[in-house]
C-alpha cells in the first residue's frame, strides 16, 4: 500500500479482516465470546432496526466492532474505526449513549487512559468513544499490527470492568 491518503471499501475489509485476524485468537484465550462483527458486512441487512438507525444518522460503516460476552454488538465494543479519505484507524471502547450511564464509567476512562483516549460523544454514531490516538494506513502491514495491538489492549482493559450484562 501506498502512502496516499484514501482507501478503497474493499481494502478496507480486507484491513479490517486482518485485524480481527490477528486480534480474536488472543481475545478468545481470555475472552471465548469475543467476537468480531465487520460493519460492512452489518450494513447488508436492511431490516436491522441498527443499521437503519445509523444510516439515518450518516453513520460510517468502515469499521470491525469486538463484542463482549452479555452485551448486544451495538451497545458495547472495543471498534476500529477506518476514516478513508484521511487514510487513518483509530481504536477504542465504544458504548452506545444510552447504555453509558449503566457501565462504571470513571473506572472506564481510567482504564483507557493509559491508551491515550478519553472520553467523547461521538454525535453520528450516537456512542461514548474512548479512542487512542489516529494510526496512518500508509504502511498496511505495521497499521494492521498496531491495529490489532490496539484492539487486544483496549478490550482486556475494559471487559473486567463491565457489569454482567
Amino acid at each position: 500500500m501506498s502512502d496516499r491518503a484514501g482507501l478503497t471499501l474493499a481494502e478496507a475489509e480486507r484491513l479490517m479482516d486482518q485485524v480481527a485476524a490477528l486480534a480474536l485468537p488472543q481475545l478468545r484465550a481470555d475472552h471465548p465470546a469475543a467476537a468480531a462483527h465487520s460493519g460492512l458486512r452489518l450494513a447488508q441487512r436492511a431490516d436491522d432496526p441498527y443499521v437503519a438507525a445509523a444510516r439515518a444518522r450518516g453513520s460510517s460503516f468502515t469499521w470491525v466492532a469486538f463484542s463482549f460476552a452479555g452485551y448486544a454488538m451495538w451497545e458495547v465494543h472495543v471498534g476500529c474505526v477506518l476514516d478513508l479519505p484521511q487514510g487513518t484507524a483509530q481504536v477504542g471502547f465504544h458504548a452506545l449513549q444510552p447504555r453509558w450511564p449503566d457501565l462504571p464509567q470513571a473506572a472506564i476512562t481510567a482504564a483507557c487512559a493509559p491508551l491515550g483516549a478519553a472520553p467523547v460523544v461521538a454525535p453520528r454514531a450516537f456512542e461514548v468513544q474512548h479512542n487512542a490516538p489516529p494510526v496512518s494506513l500508509g504502511d498496511q502491514a505495521a497499521a494492521v499490527a498496531q491495529l490489532s495491538a490496539l484492539v487486544v489492549r483496549f478490550y482486556r482493559a475494559v471487559a473486567p470492568l463491565l457489569p454482567a450484562g
